[in-house]
Parts: C-alpha cells; structure tokens; sequence
C-alpha cells in the first residue's frame, strides 16, 4: 500500500487513522502507570467501558497514601485526568477509541499489538528500551 502523504486526505480520515503511532509517541503514552492500567482494564473487558466504570476502577486499584482523600475524591480525581489526559493522548496512539460525547471507550486497532506486553510482568517502557539497545 503506498501512502501519498502530499495527497489531501478524505474528511472522514485522518493522517493518525493512515499512519500507525511513533515509537516516541508509543514509548511516551505507555510510561505512565495509569495509562498502562487504562489499557489493561480495557482489554479485559473485551467490551466498551464508560469511563465512570473505568475510573471506578482504576481509583479503587490505586492505594492513596493519605486517609483524607475519600474514595469519592479520588474517583473524580482520576475521572478528570481520564478525560483531559489519558485518555485523549492513547486515542492519539490508535491505543484506544474514545467516544467523548457517549463517555465510552474500546480497544483501538493498534492495542491488539500490545496485548501480550501489558499481561507481561516487565513493563512496556523495559521492553522497548531494551528492543532499542540491541
């Protein structure tokens, strides 16, 4: 398949929908725990999550330190930074599809890929420093 990118792409596709993910852009969306945790969560369900289930669980998983966060606050917490951050820079990856307007979220074409690096003990970010190194 030849991609011409000096072409105009139709409206309905974007350039991020034609050309899979850097490795920096990888690297960068897969060193932060939550993000990992995100898809991981998503590939179990092996369904569409709302992101009030998905930040449900990830805030019950996380331990907090202090005792004066109740699991409320930290379930808003992690809602917020869910949509703001996360995951909008894993949909930039093709990571995840995130449906803003419904608040769901599913696998994105390029998480299968993934898969056995996230059920793996070692981290991503190992694992592709290493693959850098050799």
């Amino acid at each position: 398949m030849t991609l011409h990118l000096d072409r105009p792409v139709p409206p309905e596709t974007s350039v991020t929908d034609v050309l899979p993910p850097a490795r920096d852009q990888l690297r960068h969306a897969l060193e932060n725990d939550r993000r990992r945790m995100v898809l991981r969560s998503i590939l179990e369900a092996n369904e569409p999550i709302t992101v009030g289930a998905l930040a449900g669980q990830l805030a019950d998983d996380e331990s907090d330190p202090t005792l004066v966060t109740t699991l409320l606050e930290r379930r808003q917490r992690v809602y917020v930074t869910l949509r703001r951050t996360h995951l909008p820079l894993l949909e930039s990856c093709s990571l995840v599809v995130y449906d803003r307007e419904r608040g769901v979220v599913s696998p994105g074409r390029e998480l299968s890929t993934l898969e056995s690096l996230l059920a793996g003990e070692e981290t991503p970010l190992e694992s592709a420093k290493e693959s850098t190194t050799r």
